[in-house]
């Protein structure tokens, strides 16, 4: 999928909409490097373009640009309060600059019917981060369940359990994820990133060899 991002960004000429899809993919599979420029481009191509502005600040926050982000961010959610995609984007900002508790009530204001994979995510990386353990799992793995090969929600879950010393349980949900999604780069990565952390090395460096051929240009697999 993200090559074919990549692919689809190459020959879209000037189709603001290919674009800021694109970008949007290629930022929720680690690439913010390759997004945002995408995200730029779409919205020279179309100033009015709520998805276009609202990915550019997916990819301006992932790429570290904070003031960035809250720019694109107060441009869209004044005039569409309820936009949820970019409220999650804003409890992201907020957790990354140590607003938790903000960024806690910023999910919250979302209606539970609407929380997607990447809303339940950061709820239960939240929560982790804030030692609170038990929430963090009761939001991340029904999250699991429905989202059996969404990366976030894998890497999230498999953080928790690392937490709590239950490393064979991560290690057996993302073989079960890599086999159900095998050309997910992104699932190989946090897969070899979890077997690397239990101490199985060669079986990690063979997972990475994995993402580093699944998806060759994603920086986060070298860091």
């Amino acid at each position: 999928a993200v090559s074919h991002a990549r692919q689809a960004a190459d020959t879209s000429g000037d189709d603001a909409r290919v674009l800021w899809l694109s970008a949007r993919l290629l930022a929720l599979h680690g690439d913010a490097h390759a997004a945002l420029p995408l995200a730029e481009r779409a919205v020279e191509l179309d100033a009015k373009s709520g998805a276009a502005r609202r990915e550019r600040a997916r990819a301006r926050l992932r790429s570290g640009d904070f003031d960035g982000t809250k720019q694109d961010l107060d441009a869209q959610l004044r005039p569409h309060p309820h936009d949820v995609e970019s409220r999650v984007i804003q409890a992201d900002l907020l957790r990354r600059v140590g607003a938790a508790e903000l960024a806690q009530q910023a999910l919250e204001s979302i209606a539970p019917g609407r929380l997607d994979a990447h809303a339940q995510t950061l709820l239960g990386r939240l929560a982790l981060e804030q030692a609170q353990l038990d929430r963090a799992r009761t939001a991340l793995e029904p999250a699991a369940t429905a989202h059996p090969t969404h990366p976030g929600v894998q890497g999230a879950l498999c953080a928790l359990d690392l937490r709590e010393r239950r490393s064979a349980e991560c290690v057996r949900r993302l073989d079960a994820a890599a086999a159900a999604a095998p050309d997910d780069a992104a699932l190989a990565r946090i897969r070899a990133g979890a077997l690397a952390a239990t101490g199985r090395r060669d079986e990690a460096a063979t997972a990475f060899a994995r993402a580093v051929s699944l998806d060759p240009d994603a920086t986060e697999t070298y860091e």
